[in-house]
């Protein structure tokens, strides 16, 4: 029997995102993508993934949400804006933040994170 993969949400198509949600559809994860520049979607979702118009709504397709962003005030609206992921995220699920700096405000926004109601 095989199992279930699980369903991943993944905000921020760029140099490093791109590459990083072709090998998730290569390996057979229902992908659903977002970014600022819809058009940076094409080759994901011509390969199979799904468009969303915000990160609000990439929560509702996914169990494990992923930002890979050019920096901080990008996390911070991404997250936290309107529409953002905090918005529409589920409780229980999981989102992972792969940060090329500023860790320590990383920090606070996780304790922010974790105040969130369920």
């Amino acid at each position: 029997m095989m199992a279930t993969l699980p369903s991943l949400g993944f905000a921020g198509i760029g140099l490093m995102g791109l590459p990083m949600c072709q090998r998730l559809l290569a390996a057979g994860y229902p992908l659903t993508v977002w970014n600022r520049n819809p058009a940076k979607c094409a080759p994901l979702v011509e390969a199979g993934a799904r468009q969303v118009a915000t990160p609000a709504e990439l929560c509702q397709h996914a169990d494990v949400v992923m930002l890979c962003l050019a920096d901080t005030s990008v996390v911070r609206e991404v997250v936290f804006g309107p529409a953002g992921v905090a918005e529409g995220g589920k409780s229980g699920q999981l989102l992972v933040d792969f940060p090329a700096w500023n860790l320590p405000r990383r920090g606070k926004w996780r304790q922010r994170w974790s105040a969130k109601p369920a």
